[in-house]
């Protein structure tokens, strides 16, 4: 895809046209951008953003982070089809119900995290709802047997609507932090 031309990007990020052209070319001799004349400047076709992967330390520090160590309130324990950007992520088939558990994390009576677990049903054969009541979905899986591997954690921004917004007491519209972690196990499923 084509990237503004030079006098936009100085604009956008109000530089000199000649720091513009630094950047760009810092960007082309990585490899990252193409330029062609008269067409324009563009990101490179085979760019693939590198994302940077966890470690089974990062899950081991799960359960002493601030967040994760507060008090939660499961809200929804269901069987349920995943909708279609958690089903490709777990990599099921499309209509195939997973488990999803839903919880609001609070701090001095105060909301401040509100999280979604999704995981395969055939990995939590036998688990029960009192289980999935008392503990994390992860920590289910782990006390199951599940060894994980890799995880992958993106961080993102978006807006809260109405529903969201009356579970973290915010105004619909506000800005909220997004987490999203996937986890996979060691054959590289994702869980």
């Amino acid at each position: 895809s084509s990237i503004p031309n030079e006098p936009q990007l100085g604009e956008l990020f109000e530089v000199s046209r000649i720091t513009v052209r630094r950047a760009l070319a810092d960007l082309e001799a990585k490899g990252l951008l193409v330029r062609k004349q008269r067409l324009g400047t563009f990101v490179h076709p085979d760019f693939q953003p590198a994302r940077q992967t966890g470690t089974l330390a990062f899950l081991d520090a799960l359960e002493s982070t601030a967040l994760d160590a507060l008090p939660s309130q499961p809200l929804l324990i269901r069987k349920v089809a995943p909708p279609a950007d958690i089903a490709d992520l777990l990599q099921l088939p499309e209509g195939e119900p997973a488990q999803h558990t839903r919880r609001l994390r609070v701090e001095n009576g105060t909301p401040v995290v509100l999280s979604d677990a999704w995981a395969p049903l055939d990995l939590l054969k036998g688990v029960t709802e009192s289980a999935l009541r008392k503990h994390l979905i992860y920590q289910v899986l782990l006390a199951s047997g599940v060894v994980f591997d890799r995880v992958v954690q993106e961080m993102s921004a978006e807006s809260a609507d109405p529903e969201n917004a009356a579970l973290l007491r915010t105004e619909v519209g506000a800005p909220l932090l997004r987490g999203t972690r996937l986890l996979h196990d060691t054959d590289a499923r994702p869980i």
